[in-house]
């Protein structure tokens, strides 16, 4: 199921840009968009209109924002934590160095506990960046590229044109992790930067005729509900 799904990333069904976009660390860069954010009780990103840096209970993710609790968080520039009120949870890194191969993985909340690693610092220029990992920010768009000859997955055989696909996604499947792995088994799954894997919806089997969750279309009856009902 999964070396099926890992296809459908390398083309062979095209599919909608997902409506998920979690929320990682990467490297800091000058003024780079996906790092910039504006706090004023929430946290906005500055270049994409109305989203919101919003806690699932699992990920990090851009959403609407909508001022619920999820996305209200207190930030003390003394002891710069980045802390959600309603459940005393803090921001973390995932990463534990500022290593290169850890670009890219997730930004989590756990149980505030006073520690360095859930430090913050909020810059001029609107960025998060590690108190513990200098040089490591939040980010929702960076990632690895294939066709980047300076990028980390560059020579690795998923990104190698001239093997099957079915060998490209078991190399792909046998670097992800165990949640990758079941985040990929929606329809509606998230991007694994560190590994070039951009987001995607798959929802587009089409049997409503042509579905966009971005553009108005027409939405038909589907077929196989009309055969069931013309065949009682």
């Amino acid at each position: 199921m999964i070396t099926f799904i890992l296809l459908l990333l390398f083309g062979y069904i095209a599919a909608q840009p997902s409506q998920v976009t979690i929320v990682n660390t990467w490297g800091c860069g000058k003024s780079v968009s996906s790092q910039l954010f504006k706090y004023d009780g929430s946290i906005k990103t500055i270049n994409a209109p109305n989203r919101c840096l919003d806690w699932n209970g699992n990920n990090w993710v851009l959403f609407q924002c909508n001022g619920g609790w999820s996305q209200q968080y207190e930030y003390n520039p003394t002891t710069k934590f980045i802390r959600i009120p309603k459940t005393n949870v803090c921001l973390t890194p995932a990463a534990t160095t500022t290593a290169k191969e850890q670009y890219g993985l997730a930004a989590i909340f756990k149980p505030c506990d006073g520690s360095k690693s859930q430090q913050w610092t909020l810059t001029q220029e609107g960025a998060i960046e590690s108190v513990l990992l200098p040089g490591i920010c939040v980010d929702y768009g960076s990632t690895w590229q294939c066709d980047d000859p300076n990028s980390l997955i560059a020579k690795f055989p998923m990104c190698n044109n001239n093997l099957p696909s079915t060998e490209r996604a078991k190399d792909l499947v046998s670097r992800m992790t165990l949640g990758e792995k079941y985040a990929q088994m929606i329809h509606d799954t998230p991007a694994i930067t560190r590994l070039g894997v951009k987001n995607y919806l798959y929802w587009s089997e089409a049997l409503h005729g042509t579905l966009s969750f971005v553009d108005v279309t027409t939405m038909f009856p589907q077929s196989k509900n009309i055969s069931f009902f013309l065949t009682q």
